[in-house]
């Protein structure tokens, strides 16, 4: 069993510090979209930076522009990206082959 545990929160410097807290017990670190929304894809890297040995999971629920949103998440230290359920074929099919060119992960 793992532990996710998720920040959706606007501020980064406390979320950072509550994540070098848990880091021992969580497997994934979520950066939610709240998150990314307030900071952009700086927040992978500060997270990634924080929390070195946590898997980081982008919750950037992408719709469209899959792999332009893939990539970016990517080179900011991302090993999961997340794909809205709904969206397209098409567009899952593109963000999961980007994907797998970045070796991250699909969620």
């Amino acid at each position: 069993m793992q532990l996710h545990i998720s920040f959706d929160m606007t501020d980064l410097d406390k979320a950072l510090i509550i994540a070098k807290q848990v880091e021992p017990f969580a497997d994934i670190i979520e950066v939610g979209t709240l998150t990314l929304l307030a900071h952009g894809v700086s927040a992978i890297s500060a997270f990634k930076k924080a929390v070195p040995e946590a898997t980081i999971l982008a919750d950037a629920k992408i719709i469209d522009r899959g792999a332009q949103i893939v990539n970016l998440c990517a080179q900011a230290g991302a090993d999961w990206v997340t794909v809205m359920a709904g969206t397209s074929p098409d567009a899952i099919h593109l963000a999961c082959k980007t994907a797998r060119e970045q070796s991250i992960n699909i969620m």
